[in-house]
């Protein structure tokens, strides 16, 4: 995403604007592993975003190499630091690599863990105790799995991949979404 010039193959965040659209997913880890897009050009991408008044959504995640050496904490404190601006006032959506599209997601209580990483984490980065980013989390999200991540409180909702391809399915997971709504509020500072 670029501001504006000639660019062919890119689009501007003013023309993403124009059309009326709202948020934009940046620092996917298909982008960062295919395309090689660095925490510093994430930066850039949220700041051009955010001065055409568009939403980011900043992913961020680590591999299964990365998470069997014990470098989750590492990786997503580097890319926290590195990705956001100073005001973020976006939208964090924590991916693992690792499971996106295996059909495998972190267990209930290491999620519960990354989620409150991530939170310490956004506190440390935006220097404030009143985040109000949530933090979604995406990778493998599937109807059958849904109601246990939505059962995780602080949880801000998910990002979901190839489940939001069939019409059936991803409808299962906003049923799921719609009864955590209606039968636990968000709590904290993820609360509207």
């Amino acid at each position: 995403m670029t501001s504006s010039g000639a660019h062919t193959g890119d689009i501007s965040a003013e023309m993403l604007a124009d059309l009326g659209v709202r948020y934009v997913i940046l620092g996917h880890s298909e982008r960062r592993q295919a395309h090689g897009e660095t925490d510093a050009l994430i930066r850039q991408k949220v700041e051009t975003a955010e001065a055409a008044g568009l939403v980011p959504i900043v992913c961020i995640g680590e591999t299964m190499q990365e998470r069997l050496e014990g470098r989750t904490t590492t990786v997503l404190a580097t890319q926290v630091e590195g990705s956001l601006t100073d005001g973020f006032s976006g939208v964090l959506a924590y991916e693992p690599v690792w499971a996106i599209g295996s059909g495998t997601v972190p267990p209930i209580d290491e999620l519960e863990r990354t989620l409150s990483l991530l939170h310490g984490l956004l506190q440390s980065r935006l220097k404030t105790d009143d985040i109000r980013v949530p933090i979604l989390y995406g990778g493998s999200v599937t109807p059958a799995q849904a109601p246990t991540i939505f059962s995780i409180g602080s949880l801000g909702g998910v990002l979901v991949g190839s489940a939001s391809l069939e019409a059936e399915r991803f409808l299962r997971i906003a049923e799921a979404a719609s009864f955590r709504l209606t039968s636990q509020p968000l709590s904290g500072p993820y609360r509207s």
